[in-house]
């Protein structure tokens, strides 16, 4: 087992690349991200929702936003996908879902913010106001959350050194 994680050379994206969406969610267009769309719309909040874009594109799609919202399927809220990686790889800001658990920080996830039991507007509102140093929250998300450092780490629980 290899735990998610991300390729810099895959996921990754310089900073300079254009931010030309507020806030995004990429992926399967479905009726609760049309709910969520409607709800955001609400308090003068643009969510788009970008479907059928796949590899690069859909690298590309998180890239360009500056937020990116995390929805999964009622059944796995809460859970850790491959969106996490990806996303903050990208250089943009992931909001997840959390219904009644929210992660310590201590994980490494220091560019995430949680939005709870789905309340994203004042989330959204909070994080879209905060002056955040992207560069470094990239690189510290490199220096944890990459294939390589998943791989160095089993190495060296298996040998007890570094190898």
């Amino acid at each position: 087992y290899l735990p998610y994680a991300c390729d810099r050379e895959l996921h990754g994206r310089s900073l300079e690349y254009p931010k030309t969406r507020d806030v995004v969610l990429v992926g399967s267009i479905r009726n609760d991200r049309i709910a969520l769309a409607n709800e955001l719309k609400k308090h003068d909040i643009n969510l788009e929702l970008v479907g059928d874009v796949f590899r690069e594109a859909y690298i590309d799609a998180l890239a360009s936003a500056c937020i990116v919202l995390n929805q999964n399927p009622e059944a796995g809220r809460g859970l850790l996908n491959m969106r996490h990686f990806e996303a903050q790889a990208a250089g943009a800001i992931l909001i997840e879902q959390w219904n009644d658990l929210k992660p310590n920080k201590e994980a490494g996830f220091n560019n995430m913010a949680f939005a709870q039991n789905g309340d994203y507007a004042d989330v959204i509102r909070d994080v879209g106001a905060m002056r955040l140093d992207r560069k470094r929250m990239q690189d510290d998300f490199f220096a944890e959350h990459t294939y390589n450092n998943r791989c160095q780490e089993i190495l060296e629980t298996i040998y007890h050194e570094r190898v």
